[in-house]
């Protein structure tokens, strides 16, 4: 594939987990047509256990209750490999409960690749609320990005830490004279 700065981020969680079997929660952000969708379905192919992918709005459409068919789709999210999750931001649901799918799914030492529309400063503010928030936010800063520089506020990951959330920035590769640019 053309290499592109969402393409760098899938190949660095990819090689950053490695064989490790541990929770990790990866986030892209930015703007619509830079490619986040893409890469992370190309490491969703690349990933050595089971995978799905799945729309942020299926899953916000989707009540966590005891019909069967909700309760397989749950179990089915929570339980596979890896699970890219696109478009966070779009569920139209509780915030809360789409932070408790994915604190559930780190604590499991599943793969979870997410891709948004929403900054690091956005995503922090909507899913890092009320108690399943404030657990997610705890492991993805503490545990997964082994936070260092807490006492100064400025937060960044600690050695052999990955961070939770990779900002790119380009124009639509859905335009033509940009995607050209790449393969110059």
């Amino acid at each position: 594939p053309t290499h592109t700065p969402a393409l760098t981020w899938a190949r660095s969680v990819l090689a950053w987990r490695g064989e490790r079997r541990r929770g990790c929660v990866a986030m892209i952000g930015g703007p619509r047509g830079v490619g986040k969708s893409v890469a992370a379905a190309w490491a969703l192919l690349r990933c050595d256990s089971t995978g799905l992918y799945v729309q942020a709005p299926e899953i916000g459409a989707t009540p966590r209750n005891g019909f069967s068919e909700n309760g397989a789709r749950w179990a089915r999210w929570l339980g596979v490999g890896a699970l890219v999750l696109d478009d966070l931001g779009t569920e139209g649901a509780d915030p809360e409960v789409l932070a408790g799918l994915l604190w559930q799914r780190y604590d499991r030492g599943w793969l979870t690749l997410v891709t948004t529309n929403l900054s690091r400063g956005q995503v922090a503010e909507r899913y890092f609320r009320g108690e399943l928030g404030s657990r997610l936010a705890d492991r993805l800063v503490n545990a997964q990005g082994q936070a260092t520089g807490q006492a100064t506020g400025k937060v960044s990951p600690g050695p052999g830490g990955f961070p939770w959330y990779t900002a790119v920035t380009g124009a639509s590769l859905r335009n033509a004279a940009a995607r050209a640019e790449l393969t110059e």
